[in-house]
């Protein structure tokens, strides 16, 4: 590899809509006997970042901004910075992608016990504990650190007022 490699940076727009027309005039011009339309067809049209202007009409630079965020090894300075010019919180971000893992958790514990219940188990403890157990232990979380969090959901929820 070269050390004079230069890289043009583009987001290339995609229209599912644009898409199924042009396969609608592939099928029209087959069944009339016309030669078939040309592959460029317009569901994609590429702009290079270079050329964006911050007064786009088309929003490309938030679409730039928010492909950029679907980068899962976008370093966190990076991924911090894109949320701000986004006008985001990437700490508000992370707070309720974890609470949606907690509520799966919770679902999956209140799944648990429910078939604990349904074949008669009679545990040490309570159902509740060995079921928050049993998945705590499938997902590489201490029995302690579960409870915590799920207490933690359950205040938060309280305090805001929410009933889901």
């Amino acid at each position: 590899m070269s050390d004079t490699l230069k890289w043009d940076v583009a987001i290339i727009g995609h229209d599912p809509s644009q898409r199924a027309m042009y396969l609608d005039a592939i099928i029209n011009a087959r069944q009339s006997g016309q030669p078939d339309p040309a592959m460029d067809n317009g569901h994609r049209k590429t702009y290079l970042v270079a050329h964006i202007d911050n007064n786009d009409g088309d929003g490309l630079r938030h679409s730039f901004y928010g492909a950029l965020l679907k980068i899962e090894w976008l370093p966190s300075a990076i991924r911090s910075a894109v949320m701000k010019e986004l006008g985001q919180s990437l700490q508000k971000h992370n707070s309720s992608l974890e609470d949606a893992r907690t509520a799966t958790l919770q679902f999956l514990v209140e799944e648990c016990i429910a078939q604990m219940r349904a074949k008669n188990k009679r545990l040490r403890g309570g159902i509740g504990d060995a079921a928050i157990a049993k998945v705590a232990a499938r997902h590489g979380m201490s029995f302690e650190a579960y409870r915590r969090r799920i207490s933690r959901r359950n205040k938060r929820r309280r305090n805001k007022g929410d009933t889901f």
